[in-house]
């Protein structure tokens, strides 16, 4: 696979939007070749697979990025295109309709509210027209979906950090003596001088009850205003030294202006504890707070504002503490209660690093990003619906709001143990002890089978209905609400994963597969139920569907079923009709005068070929 990544955020340019997108270009290298258009550098290094923008300026590097990527593309067999944020969306664009590749977009929060109107036009005109957009955390993707981006179409990925070799302690104590640290209570604060940070209100408000409740205190400042950003003009390191002199703050705060990156985690290791005291500033957002997981891998607590995506990077309670923004008592407090317990200090701190090694480090994040580019890459762009209904409402919420009804009247039914079921737990050979995901499992008729074989059930569904009812009658099981194509489990985490009757009705049934194939075990079985198009009385027009074509469906013929589980890197070891049909409860559950139609229908599915069978059950393993 070849990916094209264009980016005005890249090094030699400063900040926390830059350094991820060189980490994803050096992860995403190791498994394939990626070429890189950056902005103008002037070193003017030699960089293998980058170009270059000529000379500095954003439109420069917008008319090169256009010209030289055609090219690119006119040559090179180069799969995808990606942007390194939303800014390059037009630039996207334009590749791909010229190219007619598909192209994604990394999205941040702060380049998704940048008060221009002629980008904003620009955003809503273009981002939505992406194949796939990535959101660093959970509020930037509510900032995509405000823009008109389908939420079918956005993944969660958060940014990665790395572990940081621990410096020795000898070391430590010099560097803390050089500076006169010793013996102080550090407060940490590192990034760019931006006026969201809130560092100067912090500085005038907090400081002052701080160190006179902890007069060791000592707030350590690492950054530098912002000179290069298109977003960012306040002189906020101005502000922060008048506010030390007002407030009298000169033996309590220091700025350290920008360091490298030795003494940066020499900063991190020496600190009690990091502060990000976000504001909520119009046409501004902290997006994710990059320095907090970088905080975290270094096992240090944090004290920050419940403001973005700050809420994706701290556990509140667990790594750190999580304020109300302005809260400047509530800020005050967290910090004392920090500085004066060491105990709580050492366990929030232990439970971020283990956080960051479980959800964060550099590797993890890379294998997400493999997953989707694969997904994208491989998508089938039939299954986009009309612009006459997207126009009406989105895809998904079309979905989610058909099965809720279904299942809003079916609340009340008593869910049965289905006897096909019982013979499909046999037939696959569950066993007690296993963990079983069944995606979009309904109302978990098949998880009751299986839970009464021993397995633990999990399940997930769009239809918040239909998971209130699993959990109702299975409360030792774990259900969430949510689209398949973003399944919220670990990575390696079922030892068979089962998705039966609804792959027909995914959008994107190529990321839905990718998904279930990160979350399952090494070795994991996969079942799947899905309908046959050469069902034979649906091909002399005896049938017209189910209640569920209210919904959208795309049905497939036995041959296209087996392409596409083979593009998700799945091969099919069985596959055998559902007979689901051979119940009196199916027989009977027509008008009476339909008993005798209905009765002959179950008798000839028990001769038919499998190709002519109406649904077809597929086992599969991961290659």
């Amino acid at each position: 696979m070849q990916l094209l990544m264009t980016t005005w955020n890249y090094p030699p340019k400063l900040g926390g939007m830059e350094v991820m997108i060189a980490q994803i270009v050096a992860g995403l290298r190791r498994h394939m070749r990626v070429r890189v258009l950056g902005p103008y550098d002037p070193l003017e290094r030699d960089e293998p697979d980058t170009v270059r923008a000529g000379r500095g300026g954003l439109a420069w590097f917008i008319l090169s990025a256009i010209f030289t990527g055609w090219r690119l593309l006119r040559r090179e067999p180069i799969d995808l295109l990606i942007g390194g944020s939303a800014l390059m969306t037009p630039v996207l664009f334009v590749l791909s309709r010229l190219s007619k590749r598909p192209f994604m977009v990394i999205v941040h929060g702060l380049d998704l509210v940048y008060e221009h109107p002629l980008y904003q036009f620009m955003l809503r005109r273009l981002l939505p027209r992406a194949d796939y957009v990535i959101a660093n955390s959970e509020n930037t993707q509510r900032l995509a979906e405000q823009l008109g981006v389908s939420r079918v179409n956005i993944q969660v990925i958060p940014p990665g950090v790395a572990l940081p070799q621990t410096i020795p302690a000898k070391r430590i104590d010099q560097f803390c003596a050089e500076r006169q640290l010793t013996q102080r209570k550090i407060i940490l604060s590192v990034g760019r001088l931006a006026a969201r940070k809130g560092i100067a209100e912090f500085v005038t408000v907090a400081m002052p009850g701080i160190v006179s409740e902890v007069p060791e205190a000592l707030f350590l400042i690492a950054g530098e205003n912002p000179t290069d950003s298109l977003a960012h003009k306040a002189d906020v390191k101005e502000a922060v030294k008048t506010a030390v002199a007002e407030q009298g703050l000169e033996q309590y705060v220091r700025l350290l202006g920008r360091v490298d990156n030795e003494t940066l985690r020499a900063l991190y290791q020496c600190c009690d504890l990091f502060i990000l005291p976000a504001l909520d500033v119009p046409g501004d957002i902290e997006g994710f707070g990059i320095v907090l997981t970088e905080a975290a891998a270094a096992s240090k607590p944090v004290v920050a504002t419940r403001v973005g995506g700050i809420t994706d990077a701290v556990a509140d309670g667990e790594t750190g503490k999580l304020v109300a923004c302005g809260d400047w008592d509530g800020l005050k407090m967290a910090v004392v209660d920090l500085l004066t317990d060491e105990a709580k200090q050492q366990r929030m701190g232990d439970n971020a690093r283990r956080r960051v090694e479980e959800k964060f480090e550099w590797p993890i994040v890379i294998r997400q990003y493999q997953a989707l580019l694969e997904a994208v890459r491989n998508r089938d762009h039939r299954t986009l619906m009309s612009k006459e209904q997207s126009k009406q409402y989105s895809e998904q919420d079309s979905i989610k709001q058909f099965y809720d009804s279904v299942y809003y009247r079916a609340a009340n039914r008593k869910l049965k143990y289905r006897p096909h079921f019982r013979r499909l737990a046999r037939k696959i050979g569950l066993r007690r002890g296993q963990t079983l995901l069944d995606v979009a499992c309904g109302r978990g008729e098949w998880l009751l089978v299986a839970q009464e074989k021993g397995v633990q059930p999990y399940g997930l569904d769009l239809s918040e209905k239909a998971v209130e009812i699993c959990q109702t009658m299975m409360p030792n099981g774990e259900f969430h609400t949510g689209p398949a194509e973003s399944l919220p489990f670990d990575d390696a985490q079922f030892d068979l994963v089962s998705c039966l009757g609804s792959l027909e009705h995914f959008l994107k049934p190529e990321l839905a597969l990718a998904e279930m194939r990160r979350v399952a075990k090494p070795g994991a079985s996969f079942l799947f139920a899905v309908p046959n198009a050469g069902f034979l009385t649906r091909r002399l027009g005896l049938f017209g569907g189910t209640d569920q074509t209210d919904a959208y469906e795309k049905v497939r013929f036995m041959a296209e079923w087996e392409a596409l589980f083979a593009r998700a890197g799945l091969h099919v070891e069985g596959k055998w009709a559902d007979l689901h049909v051979l119940s009196t409860d199916w027989i009977l559950a027509g008008r009476w005068f339909a008993l005798p139609l209905r009765l002959a229908q179950a008798l000839s599915l028990l001769v038919w070929p499998l190709h002519w069978q109406y649904q077809i059950y597929f086992q599969c393993r991961a290659d």
